[in-house]
């Protein structure tokens, strides 16, 4: 009754301070109509956090979530690891745990109707791609193949944007780190295997990113709403 109650009164609150010509914000000494980028929504959980940016969806209002997941701990990373795990070791086993996340698409009847042996040539091919051109040719070759952006955005999964973010960041961060430390395949599963295990990374680059810089309402949560204002 307390959710149901919040989103009505978040519902109704939102879309007042939408209202053409209702509210103004005084900004320099001038007045303009309210954006969504000027508001907050502070919540407890990273559950809260996607019932409210869901209702703000219904009411076509945009907004991005900025939780407290670090991001070696989100699914997206787990998916990674066992793309990169099934790359360097080529298995039936790895490939297929691999294709079955969001990130392969693969449902288990696709897998039973496959061509085995083009999806083994398939990973052969990543394998070389990323022993002679890095970890960040070899994954986006793979997004390519796979068709994962444009299908994560159509399908009904919930918040692709911050699938898409987690998933966009994580290639950057392996990228770089591979090419800091020179690490090799095993190496640098190994270093993302540690980091999903709660091995400390510190440093920004290890939180989540702003899944979009869009204008739109900021849903936080309370632990990582310190130090941050809204109009």
């Amino acid at each position: 009754a307390n959710k149901k109650s919040l989103r009505i009164s978040v519902k109704g609150i939102v879309t007042d301070l939408f209202t053409d010509g209702k509210y103004k914000i005084d900004k320099d000494g001038a007045k303009r109509d309210i954006r969504p980028s000027d508001i907050g929504i502070l919540v407890k959980s990273n559950k809260d956090a996607l019932a409210i940016k869901l209702l703000l969806s219904s009411l076509r209002i945009p907004a991005i979530t900025i939780d407290d997941t670090r991001l070696l701990a989100t699914k997206e990373a787990q998916q990674i690891f066992y793309i990169l795990e099934a790359v360097n070791k080529i298995s039936r086993a790895n490939i297929n745990r691999a294709l079955m996340t969001d990130i392969g698409g693969y449902s288990d009847a696709m897998l039973l109707t496959s061509d085995e042996e083009s999806i083994l040539a398939q990973f052969r091919t990543y394998q070389e791609s990323w022993a002679k051109q890095g970890v960040y040719t070899m994954l986006k070759q793979f997004m390519a193949d796979h068709k994962v952006y444009d299908r994560l955005f159509n399908t009904t999964k919930e918040n692709p944007e911050r699938t898409i973010s987690n998933i966009q960041q994580l290639i950057e961060i392996l990228h770089k780190i591979a090419k800091n430390k020179n690490y090799e395949a095993s190496e640098l599963i190994q270093w993302l295997k540690k980091g999903m295990e709660g091995d400390a990374r510190e440093g920004d680059e290890y939180q989540q990113r702003l899944e979009s810089d869009q204008d739109a309402v900021q849903i936080v949560t309370i632990h990582k709403s310190k130090g941050i204002e809204y109009n």
